[in-house]
């Protein structure tokens, strides 16, 4: 099943803030994490060319892993290809694409999916609500920091 996928975030911070907490791989493992029973380790950094590895545990048992090939970083853009796998069967594939503007209230983030998931309908719904929770997680942590 494919579908497309948008969230629209604005943050009060600004632009660089925002992109300094979508790249560096600290912050990432730090906000990235759906809800508070995952914990995200981050194999691999957000640079333009880069191979990365991400792996969701829960409760400290990997379960999740997403293999990501950065297409584009860029001061305001962020692109990349993602391959989601549960237990080695495959989840998703997906392209994703997030620019960051300027906002009155601070920085504007646009984010955008274009998936494919290989388990239908529910997996799409885990896919909106993971990066749901991430987004939520990540507005919390530019507040604390």
């Amino acid at each position: 099943m494919k579908d497309t996928l948008a969230f629209d975030r604005v943050f009060p911070v600004s632009p660089a803030r925002l992109v300094w907490a979508l790249t560096d791989t600290a912050a990432r493992e730090t906000w990235g994490q759906p809800s508070d029973s995952i914990t995200l380790r981050i194999d691999g950094e957000a640079r333009t060319g880069a191979n990365e590895v991400q792996t969701c545990l829960i409760d400290g048992v990997p379960r999740f892993r997403v293999e990501v090939r950065w297409i584009l970083v860029s001061p305001r853009v962020l692109i990349w290809h993602e391959r989601a796998t549960h237990n080695g069967d495959p989840m998703h594939e997906a392209e994703v694409s997030q620019s960051v503007s300027e906002a009155p209230e601070g920085a504007r983030l646009a984010l955008k999916i274009e998936a494919v998931s290989f388990s239908g309908a529910d997996g799409l719904d885990g896919l909106r609500e993971g990066y749901g929770g991430a987004l939520d997680a990540l507005g919390r942590f530019l507040k604390q920091r």
